[in-house]
């Protein structure tokens, strides 16, 4: 019943901000991919001239939460949503999964890393829920050794002086402008 109540709602509220002169998206995205998204907003700003976008940096110990409480109108999250009470709309764009580490690291002198290598490495972890942090990385290597899963974080800014002090690596999404992409 709730959950029928809840997409009413959040239908409304699209149609009535469709409807609007002025209108603000609050969009929730991971990271600082906004270089990437600037053809979205533009497009947007070229049908809705009065509107605005306003970006919220989302974390992820409570991914879904600020969309749960009405703080987002939209988020951009990572695949899979295994989250009943959400709906997935259209894939807006895919990236491929690249290991980030410390420039000094052996791994970043190669073009690929093997899930292999990362029974010899720990991995950050603090992705929630956990369906995603076993999509980024398995708890195994594919010959059966554990994948030593590390400092849990909320945020990209978190992983940062864990990767360049070499503590700990870290898989994130990227494009070409990374050269180190995961082997499955």
């Amino acid at each position: 019943m709730r959950l029928r109540d809840d997409l009413r709602n959040s239908l409304e509220r699209a149609r009535q901000s469709s409807r609007a002169e002025a209108a603000v998206l609050r969009l929730g995205i991971f990271g600082w991919n906004l270089d990437d998204l600037r053809p979205l907003f533009d497009a947007l700003a070229e049908r809705r001239p009065n509107s605005e976008v306003r970006i919220r940096v989302l974390t992820f110990a409570d991914p879904f939460g600020p969309l749960r409480a009405g703080e987002l109108d939209a988020m951009l999250p990572w695949l899979p949503i295994r989250e009943p009470d959400l709906t997935v709309g259209p894939v807006m764009f895919t990236e491929p999964i690249v290991m980030a580490m410390s420039a000094t690291d052996p791994l970043a002198q190669q073009d690929s890393v093997s899930l292999e290598a990362l029974a010899d490495r720990t991995v950050i972890g603090g992705a929630a829920p956990d369906y995603w942090r076993h999509t980024f990385i398995p708890t195994h290597t594919p010959s059966g050794r554990p994948i030593t899963i590390g400092p849990k974080v909320a945020s990209f800014g978190q992983e940062i002086p864990l990767l360049l002090t070499g503590e700990a690596i870290a898989p994130v999404t990227g494009s070409d402008r990374y050269s180190c992409e995961i082997e499955r």
